[in-house]
């Protein structure tokens, strides 16, 4: 009997005691419709218990004693415990409608698991939550909602563990919203126009920010200023945090959401947002210190953000993150009102910004106090960014071209700078090269008489042997002149004066050739002492087949006197309608001399390795054309190589052997021919077969 009634009592405590737990619910909220996509349960409707651990279970708060510690948070509660990171919060629903009810609920904080219990039956938990990695979410996951489903009359205890972010932009209180299935999904899965329409807006708006980047990139590059990196970098930024969340769902749909995307971009925009103030208003110039320690405190924040993402020491990265955009925000307005910074064009980048973030927190004081709507603080928002970004953009443009016209005056500085020190050296090396070119013509002059006294020592044996035949001529006329003076006086003492007289004409016949070969002999030695005169540049007029002919003989004998073993022929073939002509005789002499020289020289060479059936010929021939005279001077000797053919004519070139040519000669020839007298000089050649030289002169009429 004892053991029964202890078995009855012990029956009835089991069975009161989920009765009394549960006597402890807030009232049923009754489900009538399932059309409206979200509302708000009212406090009588839900309860909140304080988890100062964070390690309740479900079953810990659903008996006794927790269960019965659950209060209404209501009006005269003032906030949240910032002490306390974790809450279950509870209300209860019954389906009063004659169909089946799906309710969606949302996970209003980074993490929260649902529980759902029918009565007497087992806990069905669900999880969702940003800080909750898309795989192990439940229900919509890319929304962030879980749904049950109620039975016509079915009574369900909902409980809610929420951990909560405590974010300055986060409720004040804990609150219970729910919605329903139906309009839910056609709301955020049932792409409407206006749906499409509006992530097309934020397209734009995003393509508009991704140009401003680009032409900002562009500008990096054309002037090397980060200015326009950093802004570009912000600027871009800016358009993906608006994007992303707008075409996520349309594009991508029931994909994952990348759940590191938007921390990313609060970072790159925490920390590349001082720099692009610092460098705009130029802080780091006119405050170094304070700006140094700024950069430290942006580090600092930067770090903030990513410890308040992941819920690390949430209080203090949000004081770091508090303090560094409050001393933005101080820094931007002092550096409006400092004269070291302030500037008209930074004035027109942030008035806008800051008169659109005014208006914005008006409207939507407005509205929330009086209920009128004028335009949502988020196109507002948009619209300050717009105009700042074009501002920024038409700054940085201006600022650009104002860089490249101080750019373009600096070069002309430069070049004008330049063209003193141009003008300076080339008047100093003008003087140079005029000292130098006095030198280099004193040493052509002296190059020119020394080729001449080299010459005129090769003529010595030709102009001896022509000098000996008139003298011999004029001594052997002169003893028989003697003789016959004495025959002839001795006559005219006897008387005989007939034979005196023809005695006295052949006396007469003898003077008249020693007078010939006497002014041959002058006329010889005049052409020396000519060639051996430097030049006075005056023409005379000339025959040119005579000079042509003096200089072949001349250079032969000379070269026969050298050598007794050398024998050539000579030919002339001598135009004789050639007018006399207006030339330098001396000069075109020495060059008729160079030529004839290589002339022989190439066909004496020829002769010692060809033998005895070669025969040695030069030939000089004239020609009369009209408007010139051409000379030209022919061998079989053994010619020029092709190679050699276009370097004969520069100066201290020649195809003889060391010590026997200085390779003046042509060189001369050529300015004799060219500069002095207007004319031509050209040559052909054949290896083996000799060489022809030909140069023409002008006839003046």
């Amino acid at each position: 009997m004892p053991k029964f009634f202890l078995l009855t009592v012990l029956t009835a405590i089991l069975y009161i005691c989920p009765v009394y737990a549960q006597s402890h619910l807030p009232e049923v909220y009754e489900v009538k419709v399932d059309t409206s996509l979200t509302q708000k349960l009212n406090w009588p409707y839900a309860q909140l218990l304080e988890d100062t651990t964070g390690k309740l279970t479900i079953d810990d708060v659903s008996a006794m004693p927790l269960s019965g510690k659950f209060h209404q948070n209501n009006t005269d509660k003032t906030g949240l415990n910032k002490r306390v990171k974790f809450y279950w919060q509870r209300f209860d629903l019954r389906n009063v409608t004659d169909r089946s009810v799906r309710i969606v609920i949302p996970a209003r904080a980074p993490r929260t698991d649902f529980y759902m219990q029918l009565h007497g039956g087992k806990w069905k938990k669900q999880t969702s939550g940003w800080q909750v990695d898309y795989k192990h979410r439940d229900g919509f996951k890319d929304e962030m909602y879980v749904y049950y489903e109620l039975i016509p009359g079915q009574e369900a205890v909902f409980y809610e563990h929420t951990k909560v972010s405590l974010e300055p932009a986060g409720p004040k209180s804990i609150g219970i919203s729910i919605g329903f299935y139906d309009p839910f999904v056609k709301v955020n899965y049932i792409k409407t126009g206006e749906h499409f329409f509006g992530a097309v807006k934020y397209s734009f708006l995003f393509g508009f920010m991704v140009l401003a980047a680009v032409i900002n990139l562009i500008f990096y590059f054309l002037v090397k200023d980060r200015l326009y990196l950093y802004f570009a970098i912000v600027v871009l930024v800016l358009g993906f945090m608006w994007w992303l969340p707008e075409i996520n769902d349309i594009f991508f749909g029931d994909w994952p959401y990348f759940k590191y995307t938007h921390l990313l971009l609060l970072c790159l925009f925490t920390f590349f947002l001082w720099h692009l103030i610092n460098r705009f208003f130029e802080f780091y110039l006119h405050f170094p210190r304070l700006s140094k320690w700024m950069t430290a405190l942006n580090a600092l924040a930067t770090m903030a953000q990513v410890l308040n993402f992941f819920q690390i020491t949430v209080v203090l990265s949000l004081w770091v993150l508090g303090i560094y955009y409050i001393l933005l925000v101080v820094i931007v307005v002092v550096c409006l009102f400092n004269t070291k910074t302030a500037s008209r064009q930074r004035t027109i980048v942030i008035m806008p910004f800051i008169l659109f973030i005014v208006l914005a927190i008006a409207f939507n004081f407005l509205f929330a106090r009086f209920g009128i709507r004028i335009f949502g603080p988020d196109k507002l928002f948009i619209a300050a960014m717009c105009c700042m970004v074009a501002a920024f953009l038409w700054i940085l443009l201006d600022r650009l071209l104002t860089t490249i016209r101080q750019g373009e005056t600096a070069r002309l500085k430069l070049v004008e700078e330049q063209n003193v020190l141009l003008e300076a050296k080339v008047t100093e090396r003008t003087i140079e090269l005029s000292t130098s070119l006095e030198s280099l013509k004193s040493a052509q002059r002296q190059l020119i008489q020394a080729e001449k006294m080299a010459s005129l020592g090769e003529l010595t044996a030709g102009i001896a042997h022509e000098i000996q035949n008139p003298l011999n001529f004029i001594n052997n006329f002169s003893e028989v002149n003697t003789e016959l003076i004495e025959e002839m006086n001795a006559e005219l003492k006897t008387g005989n004066i007939e034979e005196g007289i023809l005695i006295a004409s052949d006396i007469e016949v003898n003077m008249k050739k020693i007078n010939s070969h006497g002014k041959r002999a002058d006329a010889i030695v005049k052409g020396m002492l000519a060639h051996s005169r430097t030049s006075t540049g005056a023409k005379e007029l000339t025959d040119i087949n005579t000079l042509a002919d003096e200089y072949l003989r001349l250079t032969y004998h000379g070269l026969r006197a050298k050598d007794k073993t050398f024998n050539a022929e000579l030919e002339t073939h001598f135009d004789k309608d050639i007018p006399k002509i207006s030339i330098i005789p001396q000069d075109i002499g020495r060059v008729l001399l160079n030529l004839l020289n290589n002339a022989f020289y190439a066909v004496h060479q020829q002769q010692k390795a060809a033998g005895g059936d070669y025969r040695p010929l030069v030939s000089v021939t004239t020609a009369f054309a009209g408007d010139h005279v051409k000379v030209t001077v022919a061998d079989n000797g053994v010619g020029i190589p092709p190679a050699k053919m276009e370097k004969i004519m520069q100066p201290f070139f020649t195809t003889k052997p060391t010590g026997e040519g200085t390779g003046l000669g042509l060189s001369l020839s050529y300015d004799i021919i060219t500069n002095s007298h207007n004319g031509n000089i050209g040559a052909e050649s054949m290896p083996g077969e000799g060489s022809k030289f030909w140069f023409t002169l002008p006839v003046l009429k």
